[in-house]
């Protein structure tokens, strides 16, 4: 009986000890991304002229544990302020705290994640901001990602520690690259956010040539399905088309983009969660009435033309033209050139971004320029 005992007691240190050993391999083996970035910033309406800006963010990761488990948890860490205000006003937030499940069905996972769909049209993490738009979520991919399924307890909004909660939550499906031929495909989203709308959407890719690329998006909008409060709106239609043409490191795109919009005083095609930068310039002009909705119908006429200008710098050259649907009426025009150059190749880079806004006969917005320049040190051990 002693013998078992003391066999029992060994073999109890040797479990512990070969548990505390993996446990060390597996924690002590972590991948750490680290963003610093400084920001000037001039806008020649707002109320401060210039604004000095910095942010850090680290991302945590555990490759082992993905191994050994198949699990991937993921931790990301985000932190700005603004120079120019009390230091009060700094903000702090922890904007990725997620795990993926990883099997042969396909992806599973839960967490504070960056979430973007369809190039930001509807659903984005807003990237240019300093701390992301990032969705409480617990969702299903299928092994290539070309099935999704959101359900979303509620929002961070960007540049902000504030919450939104869906009361009684939120969807989002996909469904990914249907091919019909080797040049033509699919995919299809629907969106329902709680109060907001029924969003679905349709997009299609033709690729004519190897380096040229059509794709154009026709969405739907109704009433939304899931409400806390009564809601009324409109259904409302949105689509675009683009076409794109890339040889070597130049590109060259052009395209346009419509909303249609209310009646009766109501708004019409609303994308309260996209981000501003994937629409019209980098002033936002009219980012506020895409979030809510229009009134009228709006167009917009948009190129862009990028180039290298040297192997680690490039030059981006965009236009917009707001119009209403028919043409006819004028609501302005921008021009945007933006500069990017590498300093240490991956490593430290530098922006620069100036908009210029022309108002038209129909826009009551008047001439505004903005100006950003960005310095990031990107850190991967």
């Amino acid at each position: 009986m002693r013998v078992i005992v003391i066999c029992l007691i060994i073999f109890k240190c040797m479990v512990f000890s070969i548990e505390d050993a993996i446990g060390k391999y597996i924690l002590n083996d972590t991948t750490n991304k680290i963003s610093i970035k400084s920001r000037l910033t001039y806008g020649d309406k707002d109320s401060t002229k210039w604004q000095y800006f910095s942010s850090f963010n680290t991302k945590l990761s555990f490759p082992k544990v993905k191994t050994f488990f198949n699990l991937s948890p993921i931790f990301e860490f985000g932190h700005y302020t603004n120079h120019m205000q009390d230091a009060s006003q700094s903000k702090t937030r922890l904007s990725q705290s997620y795990i993926d499940l990883n099997n042969g069905f396909g992806r599973f996972s839960i967490g504070e994640k960056r979430l973007s769909f369809e190039s930001g049209r509807f659903v984005s993490d807003s990237t240019f901001a300093l701390l992301p738009r990032t969705f409480n979520q617990l969702s299903y991919a299928s092994s290539n990602n070309q099935f999704q399924l959101y359900y979303l307890f509620s929002v961070s909004l960007p540049m902000s520690t504030d919450r939104h909660f869906f009361n009684r939550g939120s969807y989002i499906a996909a469904l990914n690259d249907i091919y019909l031929t080797r040049n033509l495909s699919f995919n299809f989203h629907s969106y329902f956010f709680e109060d907001y709308n029924n969003t679905y959407s349709i997009s299609a890719q033709f690729t004519p040539l190897f380096n040229q690329t059509i794709t154009s998006t026709l969405a739907y909008q109704t009433d939304p399905s899931i409400v806390s409060a009564p809601v009324s709106k409109k259904s409302s239609f949105f689509h675009d088309i683009i076409y794109e043409n890339k040889y070597n490191d130049r590109s060259f795109e052009i395209g346009t983009r419509f909303f249609q919009g209310g009646n009766n005083s109501q708004n019409g095609f609303q994308a309260p969660f996209s981000s501003g930068y994937s629409w019209d310039g980098i002033l936002n002009i009219y980012q506020p009435d895409i979030k809510t909705g229009f009134q009228t119908h709006y167009r917009s006429i948009f190129g862009s033309i990028q180039t290298p200008l040297s192997p680690s710098r490039k030059l981006s050259l965009d236009w917009f033209l707001f119009r209403d649907h028919l043409l006819e009426k004028n609501y302005g025009a921008e021009i945007d050139i933006i500069i990017k150059d590498s300093i240490l190749k991956d490593s430290v880079f530098w922006f620069y971004k100036v908009g210029q806004f022309i108002p038209g006969t129909h826009s009551s917005s008047p001439s505004e320029i903005k100006m950003w320049l960005d310095f990031v040190i990107l850190i991967d051990d």
